[in-house]
């Protein structure tokens, strides 16, 4: 059996690094290969490894650079991002009463920018839909909001721990953002 142990995981040409993904996962690349449409530049893709079944749909993480949402509140950033990913899933509009939840920064983050702020959110999308983990971490320094979407769905064999994996992003590289750091 492959090794289902985490490694570090760079995203962006190496300008940023998370950890916590199973090292069996496809990266962006591999996922254009498999779902056979490109990927914005502001976004990265990890994917589970296809399994036997081919109806059953592998579970994914989106690491999304936006710009900020409006506003200050993590919880409000959440929110508008998920409203977004649920657009683009053709999904609909997020549940009513959902509540976000503040979540620490990530301390790599919070050491270079203590104006950061994050938030995460939960979402089952119907009795058999996939459910949906959404953490926003914003980072005023660099002018963005960094936004992990974990999508697994029932048929997936992974177990992937969003807000784990959220809490070891690392920005490795500011210069990433231009000129605004």
């Amino acid at each position: 059996l492959p090794s289902m142990a985490a490694a570090a995981r760079p995203l962006f040409g190496g300008a940023m690094e998370i950890t916590g993904v199973p090292a069996t996962w496809l990266g962006t690349d591999e996922y254009m290969d498999i779902a056979r449409q490109p990927v914005p530049d502001n976004q990265e893709v990890l994917i589970e490894p296809p399994g036997e079944d081919s109806a059953a749909r592998p579970a994914t993480l989106f690491v999304d650079l936006t710009e900020p949402a409006a506003g200050a509140s993590a919880t409000r950033a959440a929110m508008e991002h998920l409203s977004d990913v649920l657009d683009r899933m053709d999904a609909g509009v997020p549940p009513a009463g959902l509540q976000p939840s503040s979540l620490p920064v990530p301390p790599r983050i919070l050491q270079d920018d203590r104006r950061a702020v994050a938030a995460a959110l939960d979402v089952q999308l119907g009795a058999h839909g996939p459910s949906i983990t959404l953490c926003t971490v914003h980072i005023p320094r660099a002018q963005v909001d960094v936004v992990m979407t974990a999508v697994v769905n029932s048929t997936s064999a992974s177990v992937l721990n969003a807000r784990d994996v959220c809490a070891t992003l690392r920005i490795i590289d500011w210069g990433l953002f231009g000129e605004s750091v």
